[in-house]
């Protein structure tokens, strides 16, 4: 028995319309299925819920509410074979629009991916460099497992560089105002780390146990004050104590001793493979968003609106709700930017045509290269989603993985990306 009568005109970008007839029955059953789940939720005198007469639900419930649900109804019905029959494969909800209700005849405008050119598809990739390991944050890495090992012992002479000073501050502007931000009480200081500002540590060599000294320093133009950055400050320090700093040295010995290596070449070895390994991350990292950002910038296609629209909806609401979290309202924001709320939308909608260029650029690279995921893949990229969830979220996703819904089109969409992205980067 045949659910529905339809023609499709086909437009540009993607857009086809499907005008389509529902049958009787269809539009019947929907009905009836609409008006029992509506009435579901009606409260009747003198009945209990979903039992009350048809006609005494009936005036209860918003007529219009009524035939939006038939009509959702009757599509969910119907819809698999207006796809089929026209050979339809939508990215988004198709939009609906009721052209008669007796019969039930409905206009559904499908968006399909509009044809997609990739300009320049060899040279998207970024070049690969070279993976080292600095030597100065090897020699970093050394110097502070020596320091974690350091011994101290009190000295009752002048300070000098290397010596460990306890001191306590305090610092006032050229007009005798505290600086908040520059006291502290009992600070221990190795004087040559250069850990507080220029010169601060150098006024201190020299200084005895219980000695005060007074002295002034230019302020760094990167000082947290704006309005103190270059200016004077003068400080008053008071030194308690001074301590000598015996550093071991790196040798195999400590390595044995408190750093689980053999020698101290072995640790040298261990660190500079630790840092290749940070590098070649922070490197792939990179490559991907440049790789992705090629990718964009390479996608030439006519977006239809509909698309931009819908996308920049979502942008919107997310820029809202970050907002909402910030304690903001959109007029503080776009005041604090200097912006106007059109140029923000403007903004917004370039942002949405650019996702938009991305996504496609990237379902047509797939498409070219013939990339899929192998069974062993797609179980990996599931249980590698599953583990970052909680124990109701995990359940929850388990089911809708195992009935191929949404989530699992998501999952294996993701899984699928990433082999198109190692292999460009390859």
């Amino acid at each position: 028995m045949s659910t529905a009568t339809s023609s499709i005109e086909r437009g540009k970008s993607g857009r086809s319309i499907v005008t389509v007839t529902l049958s009787a029955d269809v539009s019947s059953k929907a009905h009836a299925d609409a008006l029992r789940k509506l009435g579901a939720n009606v409260n009747v005198k003198g009945f209990r819920p979903g039992n009350a007469p048809e006609d005494v639900v009936l005036s209860k419930i918003n007529p219009e509410a009524l035939f939006e649900e038939t009509v959702r109804l009757s599509l969910r019905t119907a819809l698999p074979t207006i796809l089929k029959e026209h050979s339809l494969t939508p990215i988004v909800p198709p939009r609906i629009e009721a052209v008669s209700r007796e019969p039930l005849t409905l206009k559904i405008t499908f968006l399909e991916r509009p044809p997609v050119k990739i300009k320049g598809v060899d040279k998207l990739a970024p070049k690969k460099e070279a993976i080292t390991a600095d030597s100065k944050d090897v020699e970093r890495v050394i110097q502070s497992a020596l320091a974690e090992k350091r011994s101290y012992a009190s000295v009752d002479r002048a300070s000098a560089k290397g010596d460990r000073v306890t001191v306590s501050f305090s610092a006032i502007d050229a007009d005798g105002k505290d600086i908040a931000g520059l006291r502290a009480n009992g600070e221990r200081i190795i004087l040559g780390e250069g850990r507080l500002l220029p010169g601060f540590e150098d006024a201190l060599i020299g200084v005895k146990p219980g000695d005060t000294k007074t002295f002034t320093l230019t302020l760094p133009e990167k000082f947290q004050a704006e309005h103190l950055r270059g200016k004077s400050a003068t400080f008053t320090a008071t030194v308690s104590t001074v301590e000598h700093v015996d550093t071991p040295t790196f040798d195999d010995a400590f390595a044995k001793e408190h750093l689980n290596q053999p020698s101290a070449q072995a640790f040298r070895s261990m660190v500079e493979d630790s840092l290749k390994s940070q590098e070649e991350q922070f490197q792939r990292m990179s490559r991907e968003r440049q790789l992705l950002d090629a990718i964009r910038d390479a996608a030439q296609v006519d977006l239809p609106e509909e698309l931009i629209d819908q996308e920049l909806r979502q942008l919107v609401e997310e820029w809202a709700m970050r907002l909402e979290q910030q304690g903001k309202s959109v007029e503080d924001a776009l005041k604090a930017q200097g912006k106007t709320a059109k140029q923000v939308e403007e903004e917004l909608r370039a942002e949405a045509a650019n996702r938009w260029k991305l996504r496609l650029g990237i379902a047509q690279l797939i498409d070219d290269k013939k990339i899929t995921i192998t069974d062993n893949e797609e179980k990996a990229a599931v249980e590698s989603f599953l583990e970052n969830l909680t124990d109701e979220e995990r359940d929850e996703a388990e089911q809708r993985i195992k009935a191929k819904d949404s989530l699992y089109d998501e999952v294996r969409w993701r899984a699928t990306v990433d082999k198109l992205i190692a292999e460009l980067l390859s």
